[in-house]
């Protein structure tokens, strides 16, 4: 194990951001990486999510798609920069889906890696 409080999948989660968003590493932004997203609980028609806080996140915007889908749906639920887990409501059953979470700051916002899902 590391001694430095890392995990090795918040390490690749670290580097598969670099590579994948530079967006989260612009100069002027004060946005980092959404890190530990992942999914808590799933259900038939709703999934629950969190991930670990953004130190300078001032909200929270959770979207989902389904696989295939070309664009994506915004959560109608925002969850608040101190409360960082959300639940996406609505979804069809027996369905694959993407989820992400855009982390807004005062300047810049940073998406997470994307999950795949699949609802009972």
């Amino acid at each position: 194990g590391s001694n430095r409080g890392y995990r090795l999948d918040n390490i690749l989660q670290r580097i598969g951001l670099w590579l994948t968003n530079p967006g989260c590493i612009t100069p002027g932004s004060t946005c980092l990486a959404v890190l530990d997203f992942h999914s808590t609980l799933i259900g038939s028609s709703s999934v629950v999510l969190a991930w670990s806080a953004v130190s300078t996140a001032t909200d929270y915007t959770v979207e989902y798609k389904a696989v295939g889908a070309l664009s994506w749906t915004l959560n109608p639920t925002l969850a608040p920069a101190a409360f960082p887990t959300d639940t996406s409501a609505g979804l069809l059953s027996n369905t694959e889906y993407d989820i992400r979470v855009n982390a807004g700051c005062a300047v810049g916002s940073c998406y997470s890696l994307t999950i795949r899902v699949k609802t009972n």
